[in-house]
């Protein structure tokens, strides 16, 4: 299985924005500043390892009670899910940080419980009027290498019970010996009134997209995931895996990570994040 490496990302998701601190909270991913009606969910026990990807790569999900969140994403090795899963990254304190309308970009630092660096880059969306729910994704990289691309989101208590649309912004990543980082849209469909909710997702750049004509969701976690999914060039796209959370306690907000599969020289990776 051939994805897209997550090692050349770091230069492509760095955001421009204001320095900015404030007090201790416990939530990482959200924008919070650091220094130093339907189907009633349960969250995830545990940490999981969901697939093993391209060299050595992990699909993982997993659930941090004390912050709380939700988080699911691709790791380069176990090192960073060990971290966030067990919350031992500490001296966390934003560099810059921005916000326009309800998206809001984040840069952090922290220091491992090796005492190794710790970049985080953030890209989020407020669920909430007081931020105080949220889905983001975050681009983590520990001194020594250690590299993962997750999404992370508030934990939803109560799923919908009806047919909604979901509606936010993408990033794709594209990786063919020189980088491309290109944003987007993306709508996702899910009748949440069936046994099983389903539903359909398309997203788009200028010269990329990703889609899914297959989405089933677990309603017991708020996790969803994809039979077939596509990802790359338009009208060229190529099989993909996508791994998905709705967000916010009435299940407000919806992201998920999208990896190519198979021996192409080409890799694709990519994000969305939006509510409803």
């Amino acid at each position: 299985m051939k994805i897209c490496k997550i090692a050349v990302l770091q230069c492509f998701l760095l955001v421009v924005g204001c320095g900015g601190s404030g007090s201790d909270l416990n939530t990482l991913s959200n924008a919070q500043p650091q220094n130093g009606g339907g189907s009633e969910v349960s969250p995830p026990g545990g940490f999981r390892l969901v697939e093993t990807l391209f060299d050595g790569q992990s699909a993982v999900r997993f659930f941090v009670p004390s912050e709380p969140a939700v988080y699911t994403g691709i790791v380069e090795d176990q090192t960073i899910a060990s971290e966030l899963y067990n919350g031992s990254l500490h001296d966390i304190k934003d560099t810059k940080s921005s916000k326009v309308g309800d998206r809001f970009f984040v840069e952090r630092e922290a220091l491992s419980s090796q005492g190794k660096d710790v970049l985080i880059n953030i890209s989020g969306l407020d669920l909430s009027a007081d931020g105080s729910e949220y889905a983001s994704r975050l681009y983590i990289e520990i001194e020594g290498g250690h590299k993962g691309y997750l999404i992370s989101g508030t934990p939803v208590e109560v799923l919908p019970k009806a047919q909604v649309t979901y509606s936010g912004f993408i990033e794709i990543i594209v990786v063919d010996g020189a980088t491309t980082r290109q944003e987007g849209n993306f709508e996702l469909d899910i009748d949440f009134n069936k046994a099983v909710p389903s539903g359909v997702l398309s997203a788009s750049t200028q010269d990329y997209a990703f889609a899914a004509s297959d989405i089933q969701v677990d309603p017991k976690t708020a996790e969803f995931t994809a039979g077939s999914a596509v990802i790359g060039p338009k009208g060229h796209e190529v099989a993909g895996a996508i791994y998905g959370t709705f967000a916010g306690i009435e299940g407000q907000g919806a992201a998920g990570v999208i990896a190519s599969t198979g021996n192409a020289a080409v890799g694709y990776l990519g994000t969305f994040i939006g509510k409803r």
